[in-house]
């Protein structure tokens, strides 16, 4: 038993001086630090007072500002000789803007407008690590490693991503009244800004094998690269693909919220049990994913996660049109099948936008890209909560606009088998046909 611990242990060490290992463990922080930020933020803006208005600003208001740094973020990264001190210096002011928001209650009348505005800033230094982190990841990793690396990153994070939703429900439950549990929501900010710390610490540690040389910090980049851009047909294809799921995928986001808590009755650790089959379904999927990207490459296997997304909404219309007390179990169990999606979607988006533009103007090219899906992210919550006002804001809206959603999303997901067909699989017929 012993002997078999020391060899585990000696496993882990010589992983952690791996770049994968590195970034495996800086995915395990990275995904403490959006768990404890992220989670129950509907809840605890719910019992500050908010209305179904400023619960969709939740979505709508972060995803704004990302719009507005993604492009200047991207200018200013391509023009660091080290990126590096971009993907840390964003996480720590993120980390400010997470304390800052522990503070909300204590503001009087403006509580829900400062947890808004201080959300916001969060998400607007998150996304800036984001795409300085996925221009960075590519100066580390070499092409070959990276499904094999982000496969290791995405397995372990994803053991937090259970824990962490699982706790917080069971806490935010046995708090007596409102304002203990509000007293939980700060603590989770708080706790969430000190992971910080280790996750920079990490990223510290990491060094670039094939930095792509600093640009000056000039609107001519941004002209360039949109120019390149729009000249590359493999990226406007792809583009024109994701971008379609991406609009279906974001649509019910507040409604599934609204659905989960008004017409399924979930309390909080249901709420968190929900995300825990999430991670979990995530979590033991994600290599079969990754195995599937080794054998097919990473475009065909995102049309199969896209079907299993599309289920999303059914499950939802059918548990909440049930009267029997199994129906919880059955959204769970439906739940838990779709949610296999999500880890193809977090594994495959990003190495298929790889695959699409070049070494020049990456982190510009990925902010451009980012700013479209923020665009979606931004709006497409709030026109669900729309369409679902506009037909009346019952539980036959509800189900009209989950149907609305399936088959938008149906729809993307043979859009993508479309132009998986035309970009790689026709080309792979006709390269077999001349040999």
């Amino acid at each position: 038993m012993r002997v078999g611990l020391k060899e585990s242990a000696a496993s882990l060490r010589k992983l952690l001086k791996t770049a994968a290992g590195l970034y495996m463990a800086e995915g395990i922080l990275c995904t403490l630090v959006l768990s404890f930020a992220q989670n129950n933020n509907y809840l605890f803006i719910s019992r500050m007072g908010a209305t179904d208005y400023q619960l969709s600003l939740i979505q709508f208001a972060p995803q704004m500002l990302n719009m507005l740094v993604l492009l200047p973020g991207g200018i200013i990264a391509d023009s660091l000789h080290n990126k590096k001190k971009m993907v840390m210096l964003s996480m720590g002011f993120a980390a400010v803007f997470y304390v800052a928001i522990s503070f909300s209650p204590l503001m009087g009348g403006a509580k829900i407008a400062w947890f808004i505005t201080a959300l916001s800033l969060s998400a607007g230094m998150v996304t800036l690590y984001t795409i300085s982190w996925q221009s960075f990841f590519a100066e580390v990793i070499p092409v070959g490693e990276r499904n094999g690396t982000l496969t290791l990153r995405q397995h372990w994070r994803l053991v937090p991503a259970v824990l962490v939703p699982l706790a917080a429900g069971i806490v935010l439950t046995s708090m007596p009244d409102i304002e203990s549990k509000i007293l939980a929501h700060r603590a989770f900010f708080l706790i969430s800004a000190s992971f910080v710390v280790f996750q920079i610490l990490i990223l510290s540690r990491l060094k670039p094998v094939d930095a792509a040389p600093p640009m000056g910090v000039s609107l001519k980049n941004l002209k360039k690269a949109s120019a390149m851009l729009i000249k590359n047909k493999k990226f406007l294809f792809f583009c024109a693909a994701i971008l379609v799921f991406y609009v279906a995928f974001h649509l019910d986001w507040t409604i599934y919220f609204i659905g989960q808590s008004r017409y399924l009755g979930m309390n909080e650790t249901m709420l968190g049990l929900s995300i825990v089959f999430e991670a979990l379904a995530q979590f033991l999927t994600v290599k079969f994913w990754s195995r599937l990207n080794e054998k097919h490459g990473v475009t065909l296997p995102l049309f199969y996660a896209m079907l299993l997304l599309a289920l999303f909404t059914p499950v939802l219309v059918l548990t909440t049109a049930m009267r029997s007390p199994l129906r919880i179990y059955i959204f769970f169990i439906g739940y838990t099948i779709s949610s296999a999606g999500l880890a193809c979607v977090l594994l495959n988006i990003f190495q298929c936008l790889l695959q699409v533009i070049g070494d020049e103007f990456r982190t510009i090219s990925i902010s451009i890209f980012s700013t479209l899906v923020a665009l979606s992210n931004a709006v497409m919550p709030m026109m669900g909560v729309a369409i679902y006002d506009k037909l009346g804001a019952d539980l036959r809206a509800l189900h009209t606009t989950c149907w609305i959603v399936f088959a938008a999303r149906v729809f993307a997901a043979f859009l993508w088998l479309f132009r998986w067909y035309v970009t790689e699989k026709r080309t792979l017929d006709k390269k077999m046909t001349v040999s």
